[in-house]
Parts: C-alpha cells; sequence; structure tokens
C-alpha cells in the first residue's frame, strides 16, 4: 500500500483541482446572472476520527472551495483507540448547498484526504 501512496496523494490533488474549478463556476454565474442561487447556511460536521494532519487539510479544502469558509472547529470527546486520531466538529458556513448536500460533500472530501494521507490507504 506504501507504494501507491504518492499516487493516492496525486489523486487527491487532481480531484481537489476539479472541485475548485466547479464550485468557481456556480459562484462566477451567481455573480454575473441576476438570479441570486445562494441560500446561506451554518452546518455542523462531526468528522471520523482524524490526525491532525487530516483535520487540517480538511479544513484548508473546505476554506480554499469558493462558496465554504469553516468558521470554528471543537473537539469531539470521545475515546478513541488510537491516541493520534480524535474527532472534532467542523462548523462552515455553506453558500450553495442544502445541509444534507453539504454533509455528503465534506464526507466524501474527508474519505479522500484519508484514503490520500494515510500510508495504509485508510479504507475508502
Amino acid at each position: 500500500m506504501i507504494v501507491t501512496w504518492p499516487l493516492r496523494l496525486i489523486g487527491l490533488v487532481l480531484w481537489f483541482m476539479w472541485q475548485i474549478a466547479v464550485s468557481s463556476f456556480v459562484v462566477m454565474r451567481d455573480v454575473l446572472t441576476h438570479d441570486d442561487d445562494s441560500d446561506p447556511i451554518i452546518v455542523e460536521y462531526r468528522t471520523a476520527p482524524l490526525t491532525s494532519w487530516e483535520l487540517a487539510m480538511l479544513a484548508l479544502m473546505v476554506n480554499i472551495t469558493p462558496g465554504t469558509l469553516v468558521l470554528a472547529t471543537r473537539r469531539v470527546p470521545g475515546q478513541e483507540a488510537d491516541a493520534k486520531l480524535e474527532r472534532w466538529a467542523l462548523f462552515v458556513h455553506v453558500m450553495y448547498e442544502n445541509r444534507d448536500e453539504a454533509l455528503a460533500s465534506f464526507r466524501g472530501t474527508e474519505k479522500r484526504i484519508v484514503h490520500a494521507m494515510r500510508a495504509t490507504g485508510g479504507g475508502r
């Protein structure tokens, strides 16, 4: 599995570049047309157990994506089997998705990050 780690990282970068392009188009279309397609909400997303690097990557990717912004993070109390992994709650301002779509999007991004950043692949 370690042999595929660089390829998984490259795949994550390419996938994220596509996500940036798609979300940029959505924001650009909303700005250039007279329609207001935004429906701003704040959602709480609870992560699976993550390392500090994985949490930082998730928050960074959410912040860079047009139409989303992480407002705060908070540790979710609980015992984890691995002391390096912790559960977190991210409070995210979302402009162009409803709550369920946003949570599904964050869950998918989180899974891709874990799969790409852990040497063993972390499962998907």
